[in-house]
């Protein structure tokens, strides 16, 4: 607005003297009292926006004390725009003294001591001010010491008459929130604003924020996981009580920290005697220890990053699909000791320590992982990084989540109709020949697949060694197939063992002798999902996916393009449409334009507890495929040789189908599954494997 203005007959603007997301501060007369104040209006006059604007106004006319802006009035101008009249400092906020340079021992504790005076006044009345900042801290003609707190536009009540927290919406400054602010916790209270408080005087001691990261994502991970570099490294000669002061207001539990500010100044008074003055104005520190890092052990950490597109739009319901999501996976890596976060705008962190040495494990794991959950997850961008850290009480991962940082701004810069899975690589370094990777660039990998279709028995002078001592197996494997290609019977068979027995290298054997077989057999690959144990759609879906050359990247339109596509070349006309629909429910696809499960589908769906048999679905045979036989307690023979279990019947494709399922105690189980599809085209049989990587034996 241009100089002269005058708003609501009372306060005549003179110049603009900042300008915000939300709004902007100006500098005005105030014809009553004829002093400078300082005028805030609102830009922004969506619901959300003008309630803050509204409850900071109210909040600060509640506030009386030197160490808080002094509130004057709030109204509208004659135009409907909303102001707030506040009285007008000189001075400089604290970020623009920190650019300069940090502040000394006495001026940190200074105004640490007068910060948290104040904001036990707002604490007592049961007022969190959530964004505490150096920008929101002003000090007074520049003195630390007379700091007044600003901006109480986050601020709410203990216990707030309505929650006014969009969804995926990061209220705060993110190098400055608490944890529980990260992961979107609904009941604050006061211990929030101390581990604010805590970043700041990090801040004020040595120059730089305790955390702080190349992409947003990424400081927010780091808040979640890692600790801060100590104090004593970066200023040695600090006193010990302060280090220990600091790390009490930095705790990443609410219930190890400062409860409020009143217990803070509680702290302060303690820690006077760990200062010795030698003179006015001259502080001598006690001195510290050195650090013992010889101690720390240092172990590799894989770090998952997934997080939703800057331009992405919220979709109703999608925040109880994160929930989800977050759940499964916490339930898939409680026993690897992974840790899973969801914080406040939708974004998930994953972390994961390789132990006993195996380094390939984790990363692998985590691997599968982000291929899994970007198929659930088409619109989110998904990095993956692996490092040291020095693992003590928690874990410090600071380091690798710069470097997931770091991947996901270049990620952020890919073409939008692709969201491919992004490697350093040192992760790809450790995935091996197992995944489908393509370098994008000086040591950036793109994570396509895995490699399902690798030959894992081991060559010998570059060619695959004879499979000596599985005859029995394989001729039973053989006359199964045979009986499957010939008789149009379903069949399955279930291998188990102990691990390292054989069972993978049965399974390659047996499909190298199938690659002679006339007419030559289709082979569909898919990889049991722990993400989705339990699932009878699994194993479907994936081996699905990956016949109609889907990775989970594409757009939605794509997807359903190639799959309708690739399923309805097989299919007659009458019955495409159905079988396409349904086995795209399957796969999370669906029809284009509609919103929910076609009725057909909804309602033919057997439910849990319904027998097998009933109608069929899209025109699919009546019937339900059953577990085979004896597969949930199937264990190897004796003579620790693959023990198999062979069945037979109607399969649900309405095909003769035979299904070899591998399994066993041991990571290297697998298993496949062989048939011949009724509306296939004559090339021949088809032959579809699914490795299962579950405790429990594939199709049980």
């Amino acid at each position: 607005m241009p100089a002269g203005t005058v708003i609501a007959g009372r306060f005549t603007l003179e110049e603009l003297a900042g300008r915000g997301g939300m709004g902007s501060v100006y500098r005005a007369i105030d014809s009553l009292s004829r002093q400078h104040v300082a005028l805030k209006l609102l830009h922004m006059k969506d619901g959300d926006a003008l309630r803050r604007f509204t409850r900071e106004a109210e909040l600060l006319s509640a506030l009386r004390h030197p160490g808080i802006v002094s509130y004057l009035a709030h109204g509208q101008s004659e135009q409907g725009q909303p102001f707030l009249a506040m009285q007008w400092l000189e001075g400089e906020e604290l970020a623009q003294r920190l650019a300069r340079q940090p502040l000394s021992l006495e001026e940190t504790l200074s105004l640490l001591r007068h910060s948290a005076q104040a904001l036990s006044i707002a604490h007592q009345h049961g007022v969190i001010h959530r964004d505490l900042k150096p920008s929101n801290l002003f000090l007074r003609q520049g003195r630390p010491g007379d700091v007044v707190l600003l901006d109480f536009g986050l601020a709410r009540h203990l216990n707030p008459s309505t929650a006014m927290t969009g969804s995926q919406m990061v209220l705060g400054t993110p190098g400055y929130m608490a944890p529980e602010q990260i992961s979107g916790q609904s009941q604050l209270i006061p211990a929030v604003d101390i581990f604010s408080l805590g970043c700041v005087l990090y801040e004020c001691l040595t120059g730089q924020p305790p955390f702080r990261a190349p992409h947003l994502m990424a400081t927010l991970a780091k808040i979640l996981f890692a600790e801060p570099v100590p104090l004593l490294q970066l200023r040695p000669g600090l006193p010990v009580a302060l280090q220990k002061l600091v790390e009490r207001m930095l705790a990443k539990e609410p219930s190890r920290r400062l409860p409020d500010a009143t217990s803070l100044l509680g702290a302060l008074e303690e820690l006077g005697p760990a200062l010795v003055e030698t003179g006015p104005g001259t502080v001598t520190l006690q001195e510290a220890p050195p650090p013992l890092l010889a101690s720390a052990r240092q172990q590799l950490v894989t770090v998952l990053l997934a997080a939703p597109r800057s331009n992405a739009e919220p979709v109703p319901g999608e925040q109880h699909s994160r929930l989800a999501l977050r759940d499964s996976l916490r339930t898939l890596l409680a026993p690897q000791g992974g840790r899973v976060e969801l914080l406040t705008n939708g974004a998930l962190v994953l972390t994961l320590v390789a132990s006993l040495g195996s380094a390939t494990d984790p990363a692998a794991l985590a691997a599968r992982c982000a291929l899994s959950l970007l198929e659930r997850w088409p619109e989110a961008v998904v990095v993956l990084t692996t490092g040291r850290a020095a693992l003590d009480q928690h874990l410090p991962v600071g380091e690798v989540m710069d470097r997931a940082g770091q991947l996901l701004r270049q990620v952020e810069g890919l073409p939008t109709d692709s969201a491919p899975v992004l490697l350093d690589e040192v992760t790809a370094g450790l995935l091996g020949s197992g995944f489908q990777l393509i370098r994008a660039g000086p040591g950036l990998f793109l994570l396509q697949g895995e490699q399902l279709d690798a030959d894992e028995s081991r060559p010998l002078l570059g060619k695959p060694t004879p499979c000596v001592g599985r005859e029995q197996e394989l001729t039973l494997l053989d006359m199964v197939f045979t009986t499957c290609v010939e008789e149009s019977t379903a069949q399955a068979v279930l291998v188990t063992a102990p691990a390292g027995t054989g069972k993978s290298r049965l399974r390659h054997e047996f499909f190298r002798r199938l690659e002679h077989h006339a007419p030559h057999p289709l082979v569909l690959l898919g990889r049991g999902d722990l993400m989705s144990a339990g699932s009878a759609d699994g194993l479907l879906a994936q081996s699905l996916r990956r016949l109609c050359g889907i990775s989970g990247g594409e757009p939605l339109e794509v997807r359903r393009a190639r799959f309708s596509q690739r399923l309805s070349q097989h299919l007659p006309a009458a019955r495409a449409q159905g079988v396409v629909e349904f086995l795209g429910e399957l796969c999370a696809m669906g029809l284009p334009g509609r919103a929910q499960p076609a009725p057909a589908c909804r309602a033919r769906r057997p439910a849990d507890d319904e027998p097998a048999g009933g109608p069929g679905v899209g025109g699919l045979p009546e019937g339900r495929v059953r577990p085979p036989p004896g597969a949930a307690g199937a264990g190897g023979s004796a003579l620790g040789r693959p023990a198999l279990r062979a069945t037979h019947g109607r399969g649900a494709a309405g095909a003769g189908r035979a299904a070899l399922h591998g399994a066993g105690p041991g990571p290297a189980r697998g298993g496949a599954a062989v048939g011949r599809p009724a509306d296939a085209a004559p090339s021949g049989a088809s032959l579809a494997r699914a490795e299962s990587q579950g405790q429990r034996p594939a199709g049980a």
